[in-house]
């Protein structure tokens, strides 16, 4: 369930969530919870400077979907060790063909120290992702950096577009596989973003807008589920219903024939 510990000591995921809330959102009380955690290892994954401990998105995804095969009659006994996967095909399983799960959060990592803080000031622009943060600058990123879940959103502050910043953003993409990139500058040249867009990268000025930051969130997700074949994207486009029939079309194709003889 848990991200590896290797990662946490390089990330700050976010959001975070107390006992408390896990237990409102599951419906699992507090002290099950913790009889969880003693005994299955179903506890949570981040620990606070202050020696906290707190749940990450994935934790309480992960405990969403336990917590609702717990209550559907199953044994915890027998799910505590199983992967979301195959957690995920027990409950398509139990609730039915065609029935609807809810997916996990899109995860996002961000890289560098002021986007960080920014984020920090603009929690809201993160409420709908798993975020993973990074307070480090390019260089370090890409020497210390790695990710053993698939991304969705890598976003890495880069300052002034350069070409060996944006070596440096090609190298952390290459090795993290995210579905999309985003590069975050101060100063760029037409000349290399011509180049950043040809290697498939997007770009925003920082300080992002928080709006086109949401909408890239959205569009990875969109490509995501797309490239797994689960939707076709135009099937996001809502279709306008006919505002003429058939036969009309046809009539009114005729009276334009016989107004040209005329």
């Amino acid at each position: 369930m848990n991200a590896p510990v290797s990662n946490l000591m390089t990330f700050e995921p976010r959001p975070l969530y107390g006992i408390g809330t896990v237990a409102r959102l599951t419906g699992i009380k507090p002290d099950t919870l913790r009889v969880w955690e003693r005994r299955y290892g179903l506890g949570a994954s981040y620990k606070s400077p202050t020696g906290r401990r707190q749940y990450t998105q994935a934790d309480l995804d992960h405990l969403q979907m336990i917590a609702t095969l717990v209550q559907d009659g199953v044994r915890i006994g027998e799910i505590a060790d199983s992967s979301g996967k195959t957690l995920e095909v027990l409950l398509g399983g139990r609730m039915g063909e065609g029935a609807k799960i809810t997916p996990a959060k899109p995860v996002a990592v961000f890289v560098g120290r002021d986007l960080c803080h920014w984020l920090d000031e603009h929690q809201g622009c993160i409420s709908s992702v798993s975020a993973f943060l990074a307070r480090m600058d390019l260089d370090a990123a890409v020497e210390r950096v790695n990710f053993d879940q698939a991304i969705d959103l890598l976003v890495v502050d880069c300052g002034s577009l350069s070409p060996s910043r944006l070596a440096g953003v090609e190298s952390l993409a290459k090795r993290l596989s995210p579905v999309r990139t985003l590069i975050c500058h101060r100063m760029a040249n037409s000349r290399w973003l011509d180049e950043l867009h040809s290697k498939g990268f997007r770009d925003m000025q920082f300080p992002p807008d928080p709006a086109k930051l949401a909408y890239e969130i959205g569009q990875c997700v969109v490509e995501r589920e797309t490239s797994r074949g689960e939707f076709d994207a135009g099937e996001l486009v809502a279709t306008k219903p006919r505002v003429f029939e058939k036969e009309a079309l046809e009539a009114a194709n005729q009276m334009t024939g016989l107004l040209g003889c005329e």
